[in-house]
């Protein structure tokens, strides 16, 4: 089987397998170099299921511009959005076009917000209270909310500190992009899936090249439980071949020490220490008002609402709701930010896009950036007159509308 339909046969058995909570899209490393007609990310029983294949093969696999392809995406899944497996692929076009609102919207129409707010010490500060005997940190993401990612990238500086100096990424689809990503180079390709492709997972490899960590790539072509006992035989490749402490990040339900996933694999294999930490979980977590940060939490609590016991985590991020908003967009003090490395860009759609053509497309690429580079932000307006901001790392940029006609303007900036 090709390395492109491997992928899509993943997808489809991760999604008869796992109940919604604790199912992991699969990692984005989609082949370039095989490119069937359509590609089957949903097998043949879901509805409109050949419409949804197209346009999400048109959006993954770069046939048509990126703004026409999401409006392909949003008309194929229209009537069917209802479906966990479609709106697990439209949840991510949304992330990756910047709409991360909508992105965490869909997540949260199949899975309710959590009610669960606990005390802890304050996130990233309190990555310090893992113990020194730790050599590998199991972290996760969820792959439908970049807030996820926003906290991984806020504790490296922390975490440098603390003597990791490896990064394992699921996101890394192979060694060669992982040589680009070594460079600073993240290729906007279908050669590098469709996580790294979203701006802020884009961000994470910036700023863990700019501290100094060694990205190493882990994922496989496997699936199921092999899949788990694979990435774990690599993780293990790497760990012997020592360097540093080991941060590892992976999706949704990876990091358990239970029911086969990566964690317990790692931790039957591995004869040192692991220690686990889930944040999907406690995404969005219904806290007092007066919470407006991230907090770590021991998943021992006697809590029966908590579902880290089901996990098998050692500690959950609880991120609570206030720092979430569907305005993210509109403000200054969003949690696009990244706890201040990057800053506001207030962008007009009808500047960028004049001809008003339905939607805009507005994407900042630094000037010294390699051509074909993720850009540092990029946002989809689907609306006429869209007014907002883009957030970015202090530089010079080119700013760039494209419309569904492919036609649009841009701008050169300095962000100070």
């Amino acid at each position: 089987m090709n390395h492109t339909n491997q992928r899509a046969t993943h997808f489809r058995s991760m999604v008869a397998m796992c109940a919604i909570g604790t199912f992991a899209l699969p990692a984005a490393g989609l082949s370039s170099a095989v490119q069937p007609a359509t590609i089957p990310y949903l097998s043949a029983d879901v509805p409109q299921a050949t419409e949804v294949n197209a346009a999400f093969t048109d959006f993954a696999q770069d046939r048509v511009d990126l703004v026409v392809a999401f409006e392909e995406m949003r008309h194929a899944t229209e009537h069917v959005i209802n479906r966990w497996s479609v709106a697990q692929l439209m949840g991510t076009s949304d992330a990756m076009v910047g709409r991360y609102a909508d992105a965490r919207k869909i997540k949260n129409a199949h899975r309710p917000v959590r009610p669960y707010c606990a005390t802890g010490a304050r996130w990233p500060d309190s990555a310090r209270t893992i113990g020194s005997d730790i050599e590998v940190l199991l972290i996760n993401e969820d792959h439908l909310n970049p807030m996820t990612r926003a906290a991984i990238i806020e504790a490296l500086p922390v975490l440098k500190d603390m003597g990791f100096k490896r990064l394992a990424l699921e996101s890394i689809p192979s060694d060669t992009v992982a040589q680009q990503l070594a460079k600073g180079f993240v290729p906007d390709a279908p050669s590098s899936g469709v996580y790294l492709r979203e701006p802020v997972e884009a961000q994470l490899v910036h700023r863990a090249v700019e501290l100094g960590f060694q990205l190493v790539p882990y994922d496989t072509d496997t699936e199921g439980e092999d899949r788990e006992a694979s990435q774990a035989a690599a993780l293990n490749r790497f760990i012997k071949l020592g360097g540093g402490r080991l941060v590892v990040v992976a999706g949704h339900a990876h990091v358990s020490k239970a029911d086969g996933w990566l964690g317990e694999k790692l931790e039957h294999t591995y004869p040192g220490r692991i220690f686990s930490i889930d944040q999907t979980r406690g995404a969005e977590a219904q806290c007092d008002k007066s919470v407006i940060s991230r907090r770590l939490v021991n998943a021992a609590l006697p809590d029966t609402t908590t579902n880290t016991a089901r996990l098998r985590v050692d500690a959950e991020i609880i991120t609570p709701a206030t720092m979430a908003s569907d305005r993210e967009r509109a403000t200054k003090s969003s949690w696009l930010t990244l706890a201040g490395l990057r800053h506001p860009l207030r962008v007009n759609s009808n500047e960028l896009c004049p001809s008003k053509e339905g939607a805009c497309l507005i994407q900042a690429y630094r000037r010294e950036a390699p051509i074909g580079s993720v850009p540092e932000d990029r946002f989809l307006a689907v609306n006429n007159g869209w007014s907002g901001f883009l957030f970015v790392t202090p530089g010079r940029y080119v700013i760039k509308g494209l419309n569904t006609s492919g036609h649009g303007s841009s701008i050169n900036v300095t962000v100070p």
